[in-house]
Order: C-alpha cells, then sequence, then structure tokens
C-alpha cells in the first residue's frame, strides 16, 4: 500500500504545477485540525462506551 502512496505522489507532481501539489499536501495536513473532527470522536467513543456497558455487541447495534 505505501507504494501506491508513493506512485500517487508521483503521479501528482508529475501532472499538476508544484503550487497545486503543495496546495493539496497542505489541505490534507489541515483536513483534521480544529474543535469539530475532535467532537466527532468524542461522540463515536461516548456512543461505543454506552453500547458496551449496556451488554450489547457493536456488531448486532450495526446490523439494525
Amino acid at each position: 500500500m505505501s507504494d501506491d502512496i508513493y506512485d500517487f505522489h508521483y503521479y501528482s507532481y508529475r501532472k499538476v504545477t508544484c503550487n497545486h501539489y503543495l496546495q493539496m499536501l497542505e489541505l490534507q495536513d489541515e483536513m483534521y485540525v480544529g474543535k469539530y473532527p475532535v467532537v466527532g470522536c468524542l461522540n463515536i467513543l461516548r456512543v461505543l462506551n454506552k453500547i458496551a456497558k449496556s451488554g450489547v455487541s457493536v456488531e448486532d447495534v450495526m446490523a439494525n
């Protein structure tokens, strides 16, 4: 899989200008920075914790 990532970056670097390629990398770096991704992850953990305490398996909940 890591070879595919390197191939993608090499291909992208050849097909677009250097400025656009660097903007894409900057966007990927900043995508998960901020309040909302952290709040979303914490809410998911709270839900999973409630499911675990209730004794129901996560697979049963996801099947419904």
